[in-house]
C-alpha cells in the first residue's frame, strides 16, 4: 500500500515565499538589464548616451548629473520617474543600412539650444530598407560622435541587398534625399538646405 505524507502549511509558505522572491529578483535583473547602456561610447546633446551591449548598441537616458540636466533642457514635459522608454534606441546587425557623420545647423536637434555648444555633431543613419532616417544623434564633441559612428558601422551597418544579393551601396546623396522627403512631409514646405 503507498500512501503520499501529508505536507505541513509552514512548508508550502517557504516553498511559495522562495518562488516569489525568485520571480521578483528575476524582475529586477531584467529592468536593470533593460535600463542598461551597457559600456557608453558617447553623450549625446540631449542627455541620452550611446553604450556597448552585446553585440548592438543603445541609446538610453544618460544617469549623470549633466546628462540629467539635459534630459529635462529637451524634454521639459519629462517627470522624474516616469518612464523613459521613448528614449530608447536597441539597434543590431543590419537595422542600418547607411550611416554618416555630419555637422549640424544652429537650433537643429533641440529647440533651445542648451548651453556649451550651439552646433553639434550629428550621426544619422538609414532603415534596413533605405527608406527613412532611423537614427538622428547629436554629439557635443566630434570625437565622441566618430567614435560612435565607427561602432555603428563595424556593428549595426549591412547594405541593402538586390533581388540577386548583391550589396546595394548607399551614400551621402541617398541619405540627403531621404532627409528632404521627411522634411517636406513633416513641415508641408520645402527641403532645407541641409536636406
Amino acid at each position: 500500500m503507498s500512501y503520499i505524507h501529508a505536507v505541513e502549511s509552514r512548508d508550502v509558505f517557504v516553498v511559495a515565499g522562495a518562488a516569489a522572491v525568485a520571480v521578483a529578483l528575476g524582475c529586477v535583473y531584467a529592468k536593470l538589464r533593460n535600463d542598461s547602456a551597457g559600456r557608453i561610447v558617447g553623450h549625446c546633446d540631449d542627455g541620452t548616451v550611446i553604450g556597448l551591449f552585446e553585440q548592438g548598441l543603445r541609446r538610453r537616458p544618460g544617469r549623470s548629473g549633466k546628462d540629467y540636466e539635459r534630459l529635462l533642457a529637451s524634454y521639459p514635459d519629462t517627470i522624474a520617474g516616469t518612464n523613459l522608454s521613448y528614449l530608447h534606441d536597441d539597434l543590431r546587425v543590419g537595422d542600418l543600412s547607411f550611416a554618416v557623420l555630419r555637422h549640424g545647423e544652429r537650433g537643429e536637434l533641440l529647440p533651445q539650444q542648451l548651453s556649451g555648444f550651439d552646433v553639434p555633431w550629428i550621426v544619422e543613419g538609414l532603415d534596413r530598407r533605405g527608406e527613412t532616417i532611423a537614427i538622428t544623434w547629436g554629439f557635443e564633441r566630434e570625437s565622441e560622435a566618430r567614435e560612435v559612428l565607427a561602432h555603428l558601422n563595424q556593428r549595426i551597418v549591412r547594405p541593402m541587398r538586390d533581388e540577386t544579393g548583391r550589396a546595394v551601396p548607399m551614400t551621402e546623396s541617398d541619405l540627403a534625399a531621404v532627409r528632404g522627403r521627411e522634411h517636406v512631409a513633416r513641415t508641408g514646405g520645402p527641403a532645407t538646405p541641409s536636406a
